[in-house]
């Protein structure tokens, strides 16, 4: 995670563990999911001798695009803050998945989801399992 705009954290990337929930709709469209998580992270404060805890929630609705080649692209929209992520995943053996995710959040501008200035940002790496 690298946090921008933000005096009093330290400008450098902050490792963050986390846990996602990918909620899969095909009674509204077999496209549509809800992404469910929360994501935690030790950040090291300016003042260089703090460090505090900072933990994200996220509650997205997505859009998957189809299958290419075992790769399934898609985007999303954070319902609680100004945030919008996008990924895939790729199929690796049966049921198990790989992934690749970006995630940028901002700061409340004067309408909800219009962003003003960047907050953090993210990249990860998952692993998945399809039930």
């Amino acid at each position: 995670m690298q946090f921008s705009n933000t005096p009093t954290v330290a400008d450098q990337g902050h490792l963050a563990y986390g846990a996602d929930l990918f909620l899969v709709m095909p009674m509204v469209h077999e496209r549509v999911f809800f992404r469910l998580g929360v994501q935690q992270v030790n950040r090291q404060l300016a003042d260089e001798n703090e460090t505090d805890t900072f933990t994200s929630y996220n509650v997205e609705v997505g859009y998957m695009l189809p299958e290419t080649f075992r790769i399934r692209p898609y985007a999303s929209i954070n319902l609680l803050k100004p945030a919008y992520s996008a990924g895939a995943w790729a199929q690796i053996a049966g049921p198990f998945y790989a992934g690749l995710h970006g995630n940028a959040t901002f700061y409340f501008g004067g309408f909800r989801w219009f962003p003003t200035d960047l907050y953090y940002y993210s990249l990860s790496a998952s692993v998945g399992y399809q039930f």
